[in-house]
């Protein structure tokens, strides 16, 4: 997991170092990450789901924004043991706080990023999709349980 958030991590932190004024080329070098991880071209374009890789990212682009939805993920896997639950609750975090906290800190939305921060979530969740149907159907694997599927 943490290989994966500094797949997502190096690449930005690179690009915001290199390019400082341009905080899209950061941006971008985010969407980048996680589609290499979503869709690498060396697993025949069946990556993983980008959870750790955009937690990375985003983790360079704005740190408040992770540690809010870092702490969301711990509290509903916490509460409900669903890993994959956490995870997409984070994302939908990320994106509802991209408008947010600029508002809270009297500065304007950066309507671009909360647009990429749409486009991400969006992309992450689709990579849950069968997660969301074993949730739905009570059969989704619990975190510590055994390994047997959840009933």
């Amino acid at each position: 997991m943490l290989l994966d958030a500094a797949k997502g991590f190096g690449p930005v932190i690179a690009v915001l170092l290199l390019f400082p004024t341009l905080k899209a080329a950061g941006t971008v070098a985010a969407a980048a990450a996680i589609a290499g991880h979503v869709w690498t071209p060396f697993l025949g374009f069946r990556g993983g789901k980008g959870v750790a890789t955009g937690a990375g990212a985003f983790l360079a682009l704005n740190p408040w924004l992770v540690l809010i939805a870092v702490g969301v993920f711990v509290a509903v896997v916490a509460l409900t043991r669903y890993v994959s639950l956490g995870s997409l609750t984070a994302v939908g975090v990320v994106f509802v706080g991209s408008f947010i906290i600029p508002v809270v800190r009297h500065r304007p939305v950066d309507v671009p990023f909360a647009v990429f921060c749409g486009v991400a979530a969006a992309v992450i969740v689709f990579s849950h999709r069968k997660n969301i149907r074993r949730m739905i159907t009570g059969e989704e694997s619990k975190w510590g349980a055994s390994s047997q599927r959840a009933k």
